[in-house]
């Protein structure tokens, strides 16, 4: 064995990003191996007469070793090729730079299987001779996280420091503010057993700079807003779902909302849930200025998405927008808005959204800039029950056609062929970028697949097959915290969204071994019986009073397999023989997840046995009581407020925001 004593890191320019890539690399290789001295110089060129350099950074010498992509500002392909910690490592643009730094490091046994230090395998080894050759482009170019769930900022600093790691290029945070998603965190709602702080805008504000700082030390691709834009531009503050006032509501307001049943008013009380009259002149105004106005002041933003209201069937149905579908009238809206950003030199990009009332195709109306804009399919209705994934449409061009759009008196497809049929109509008449928006990890709660390894499997084969159906990637709707009782689903979402071709029983066996270690065969048999005997999908009509024989038969099957595998999985805990400290943690969290699983079993053999909702309180509310007492030792993989919003409203998905 010959050990490198020294490593010098060449970095090429000053940009930001490459300056963190080159930080990166210095951290985990002392972490590795302490002993050895790692230099960090700054060149302005590379120089191929330093051969035992590793050299990192952009150069055009390095161009003719890149894989093709076809807009190296968006799409991520890397080029590594290091021989004994000597060589380059580049890509397709400074991002990219930070993912092959990373995949460097993977290859020499660095593991992220979670977001947050506790998921962090760094191998303890000496840095001696390595070959890594490495040239790859992203199958899908968008690859992005969308807050959800209660954060902290601790929770949102995890993640974004995960997602280069996992080869993902974007973060997303939704409304003008995200002052919902960490209020929840900071009040803890929903949590009795911890105690509340007060949370205000002016905190959610500071922290949302600081968000900006760490996607921006990243080079992420930085989506914003989403929700909002029927109340910010009215003037109404709008950080979540919350109810305002109407009787303090300005006229002037008022008569800028959709007219439903002849009346002008908020649905339901809810700004972030209520359309405005988009044929009004006034209205379309207000909204191009607004969005040019926030765009020109967030020049770190690359995607704003300007979306319509959060719920259905409450569009305008004045005399005037009653003439055009909703999503005619979105895309007026949006060519207007386009025409005042060009006006204005701002480069942004504009993803506008397939979502409710929107999932009907235009049928008169295009974009007259379409480069401008980005389709987000948003499928918030569908089930992931097996069987239910894109991969299970196996003629995505001859698919029945869906009912045709009646206003505000939509009903929304919730299995997959319709769904992709909504996808393709619109994809007949628009030819630019698209993504998918889509909730895995945000409408699976731990009680619809305690196992978690049926959300895996779908999620993997889902993100594999989006390019078949049209979709260029996926920005993920999910809680930050996804990652309990391991992040199995979450990392194969990335690793099928890098590459599409990745086989899933290779990347299972990886990432549990990584996980688990040597006894990682005992942890899936334990979790993947499970998930076969207790996958299950709430209906959204579902009766308050359900008997299925089969279900209790299942669930009771399911109590034994826990019971039989506890004794052995906490003998693995006790003996303490993993090799890192994040086996040592995924281990502990296995052992703490019997006792919720059990619960769950014993919840939904009560409901499958014919109790309603009132006789099985004491169930759910045992249930809820753990979660609510696991959560503080378990914060960083596991978000107790989404779990207890789904007990809330199990049948109704899109209310647990």
């Amino acid at each position: 064995m010959n050990k490198i004593t020294s490593i010098t890191i060449a970095r090429i320019g000053d940009h930001k990003t490459v300056k963190f890539a080159a930080e990166e690399l210095r951290k985990y290789f002392k972490m590795m191996d302490g002993e050895g001295i790692v230099d960090i110089r700054i060149y302005d060129e590379y120089d191929a007469q330093k051969t035992n350099f590793l050299w990192l950074g952009l150069s055009d010498k390095f161009e003719d070793k890149l894989p093709t992509v076809k807009d190296k500002s968006f799409d991520d392909g890397i080029y590594v090729d290091v021989t004994d910690f000597g060589g380059v490592i580049t890509g397709t643009n400074e991002r990219s730079v930070l993912i092959a730094a990373y995949r460097f490091l993977k290859e020499l046994g660095a593991t992220w299987l979670c977001p947050g230090e506790c998921g962090e395998n760094v191998p303890k080894r000496v840095l001696d001779k390595c070959e890594v050759k490495v040239c790859e482009a992203a199958t899908s170019r968008h690859r992005v996280i969308c807050i959800e769930g209660a954060c902290s900022y601790e929770h949102l600093y995890n993640m974004i420091d995960w997602i280069p790691k996992a080869g993902m290029n974007g973060y997303f945070s939704q409304f003008h503010t995200p002052l919902g998603f960490l209020r929840r965190w900071y009040a803890h709602e929903r949590n009795p057993y911890v105690q509340g702080e007060s949370f205000t805008a002016e905190d959610s504000d500071c922290i949302r700079a600081k968000v900006s700082e760490d996607v921006a030390d990243r080079s992420l691709m930085y989506h914003m807003v989403g929700h909002g834009w029927t109340a910010e531009p009215l003037g109404v503050p709008s950080g979540g779902w919350d109810k305002v006032d109407e009787s303090q509501t300005p006229p002037e307001v008022l008569e800028l909302l959709a007219m439903r049943d002849g009346k002008r008013a908020w649905n339901d009380g809810s700004p972030a849930n209520t359309n405005l009259c988009f044929s009004n002149p006034k209205v379309i105004e207000i909204l191009a200025d607004a969005v040019a106005k926030y765009s020109a002041a967030h020049p770190e933003i690359s995607h704003v998405a300007v979306w319509l209201a959060d719920m259905r069937n409450n569009h305008c149905e004045c005399e005037e927008c009653a003439k055009s579908t909703p999503s005619d009238l979105y895309i007026n809206v949006l060519n207007r808005i386009d025409e005042v950003m060009t006006e204005r030199g701002l480069p942004g990009k504009i993803i506008f959204i397939s979502y409710n009332e929107t999932c009907w195709a235009p049928q008169k109306e295009r974009f007259k800039n379409p480069d401008r804009f980005v389709l987000q399919f948003a499928p918030i209705n569908r089930r992931f029950e097996p069987g239910e994934g894109y991969f299970n449409v196996p003629d995505v061009k001859n698919l029945d056609p869906v009912p045709m759009f009646e206003l505000n008196k939509v009903l929304m497809p919730r299995t997959i062929k319709p769904i992709v049929r909504l996808m393709q109509d619109w994809l007949g008449g628009y030819n630019g970028d698209t993504c998918v928006f889509d909730y895995h990890l945000w409408a699976t709660t731990l009680d619809c697949d305690p196992g978690g390894m049926s959300i895996a499997e779908m999620t993997f084969c889902d993100m594999c097959d989006l390019e078949r159906v049209g979709i260029h990637g996926m920005v993920s709707c999910q809680v930050m915290r996804a990652c309990y009782p391991n992040g199995l689903a979450q990392n194969l979402m990335a690793v099928g969204l890098w590459n599409n071709k990745a086989d899933y029983e290779t990347e299972v066996v990886k990432y549990l071994s990584d996980c688990y270690g040597s006894e990682w065969k005992t942890a899936r048999a334990y979790l993947e019986k499970l998930s076969e005997l207790t996958i299950y999908w709430p209906h959204w009509d579902e009766k308050d009073v359900v008997i299925d024989e089969n279900k209790v038969a299942d669930y009771r099957a399911a109590l034994a397999h826990i019971a039989e595998y506890k004794p052995i999985i906490e003998k693995i805990y006790a003996d303490g023989k993993y090799e890192t400290e994040a086996q040592g943690y995924f281990w502990g969290a296995l052992v703490k997840h019997f006792e919720a699983a059990r619960l769950i079993c014993e919840m939904q053999i009560e409901k499958f046995s014919g109790k309603s909702r009132a006789e099985r309180a004491g169930a759910e509310a045992t249930l809820a009581a753990y979660y609510c007492k696991i959560e503080p030792e378990l914060h960083v993989t596991f978000d107790a407020w989404r779990q207890l919003a789904g007990l809330a409203s199990p049948e109704d998905v899109e209310n647990n925001h």
